[in-house]
């Protein structure tokens, strides 16, 4: 009797005022799209990150390329929710020339990023460390999750600040007009 009366009570809440909020946050996190820059912001020949075997890797490395970078932390909720999504996409472009890179910031060791990663059924992405927080500083940005949109002349044509779902159109369009 008690739980068809809460049954009852939490039916009548959603009619009455519409979706939970954690549906809200999701439609909030698909509408969002990349902020296309007026003008594009060259990517500094020195910007690198390490791989997850240490090694030092040049952005510049991935010139001809389309590159969606995303910066994230393990403990950061938001990032955490959109790997999934980054994960699609990266499955989604696989064998074309757009590239998906998520780089962990912090001083984090790759035990770490690959614990989240099996944890999530990651298997797309690939780990990369960004330890100091440069390359974020250097492209501009100070919070995760924020994600650019690189052209394959190696220019900063799109930045988003926040979780998205980049499963959304909006974002996989914006990709594919970058390409």
């Amino acid at each position: 009797m008690l739980y068809r009366f809460i049954y009852f009570s939490l039916l009548t809440l959603f009619i009455l005022f519409g979706k939970p909020l954690a549906a809200q946050t999701k439609i909030n996190a698909v509408q969002k799209s990349f902020e296309i820059l007026e003008n594009e912001i060259s990517i500094p020949s020195t910007a690198s990150f390490k791989d997850k075997d240490g090694n030092n890797i040049l952005l510049s490395s991935f010139h001809g390329h389309v590159i969606v970078l995303n910066f994230f932390k393990p403990n950061c909720r938001p990032c955490l929710l959109e790997l999934p999504s980054l994960d699609r996409l990266a499955q989604t472009f696989k064998g074309t020339s757009v590239i998906i890179l998520t780089i962990a910031e912090g001083e984090q060791n790759s035990e770490i990023i690959e614990k989240v990663f099996y944890e999530r059924r990651l298997k797309n992405l690939t780990i990369a460390l960004d330890e100091n927080e440069q390359l974020l500083r250097i492209l501009g940005g100070e919070k995760v999750p924020r994600t650019l949109l690189i052209n394959a002349k190696g220019e900063i044509i799109g930045a988003l600040q926040g979780q998205a779902d980049f499963s959304s159109s909006v974002l996989i369009n914006q990709i594919k007009e970058a390409l």
